[in-house]
């Protein structure tokens, strides 16, 4: 390979220089100022060990130097300088040149940048990273604010509508001591039974909402225990018989994880009573390998493709960011007529 042909431009992926036998650059291509970001004026005429300035590029330089053949080729792994001073890893290698006479010319100094697809995984793993903490946390402040919403709900709006409830109670008592005429009191009886019948209903809704906001029975007996009570809630429900085939007690998780995979089969349950059109629903919780492993299935109508790959449908989304915050996978089997299988693993410590 002639000097030219290693100094031209057709050497995209390596940056070339020549250098002289103290280390100042001659020659270069293109390449090098795509690896180090410097322009021409900036390396040309200045010493290499600027631009790599560990010890082992420097001595091996002085060892190829003073070499006694040009034929032997000096490769080793060395660490380059960015324009503002970013290092990098790079293979290089060294030749030294000769003249048609002999005389010692230069050294061809090749150098291929090793960090670049290692910066580029590291880059994907650190927005990974970042991304499963920000899943992880906006989940928890979700929960945060319907731990909030419920306990104010029970605490003041449950409170009033119990005390309203009582103080109807109280005026029907005083309404029948102090009305005589029979027609009279059968009016006002009618309107306050009417009014306290509202008013039971609202407590009922509002007993409902506090529980889908934060079940009491997650926080008080466990995950095991809210998935037994969210399956026989589901059914008295919506009229769907769901089974539970397997519920491994041994499993147990912090309250962050509990939570999240409890809001995964409530979610899931939600689907089902949306868009399944099932008779019967099964989950199951159990250990398999190093993971916890639910699955829940449904005898409906399956779901499109179409809907299994879009992201934003079905609910899919809040799985997606649940089980993300968890480091886990899911998995969504669904054919026509076939019913539809959720299964989620998430890694489980011992």
């Amino acid at each position: 390979m002639t000097e030219a042909g290693l100094i031209s431009e057709s050497a995209k992926d390596f940056a070339i220089f020549m250098i002289d036998h103290k280390g100042f650059v001659l020659n270069w291509n293109g390449s090098v100022q795509r690896l180090l970001r410097y322009e021409e004026a900036e390396f040309v005429g200045h010493a290499v060990s600027e631009f790599f300035p560990d010890e082992t590029t420097k001595k091996q330089i002085v060892s190829t130097w003073f070499s006694k053949t040009g034929d032997v080729m000096t490769e080793f792994e060395g660490v380059g300088l960015r324009k503002g001073n970013v290092s990098f890893r790079a293979a290089i290698d060294l030749w030294k040149t000769t003249d048609k006479t002999g005389a010692d010319r230069g050294i061809l100094m090749v150098v291929h940048d090793l960090s670049g697809p290692q910066m580029v995984q590291a880059q994907m793993k650190e927005s990974e990273r970042q991304l499963r903490s920000l899943a992880a946390r906006l989940q928890e402040v979700r929960e945060e604010e319907r731990t909030k919403i419920a306990r104010e709900l029970h605490d003041e709006f449950g409170q009033m509508l119990t005390a309203l409830h009582m103080d109807l109670s109280l005026l029907q008592r005083m309404v029948s001591k102090v009305i005589n005429d029979p027609v009279s009191k059968v009016s006002v009886f009618g309107k306050i039974n009417s009014i306290s019948e509202l008013v039971e209903k609202t407590i009922r809704s509002a007993r409902r909402i506090i529980t889908e906001l934060r079940p009491a029975v997650l926080d008080e007996l466990g995950l095991l225990t809210a998935i037994q009570w969210q399956a026989l809630e589901f059914e008295n429900r919506t009229g769907i018989r769901c089974r539970i085939t397997r519920l491994q007690h041994e499993i147990d998780l912090d309250q962050s994880a509990s939570t999240a995979v409890f809001r995964i089969l409530q979610e899931a349950l939600t689907n089902v009573a949306r868009h399944a059109e099932a008779s019967n629903v099964t989950i199951s919780l159990q250990l398999v390998g190093e993971n916890m492993v639910m699955e829940i299935s449904d005898d409906g109508k399956g779901m499109e493709e179409q809907k299994k790959k879009d992201p934003t449908s079905t609910g899919i989304l809040g799985i997606r960011e649940r089980v993300i915050a968890l480091n886990g996978d899911f998995e969504i089997k669904s054919g026509g007529g076939k019913g539809t299988t959720l299964t989620i693993a998430i890694p489980y410590k011992h």
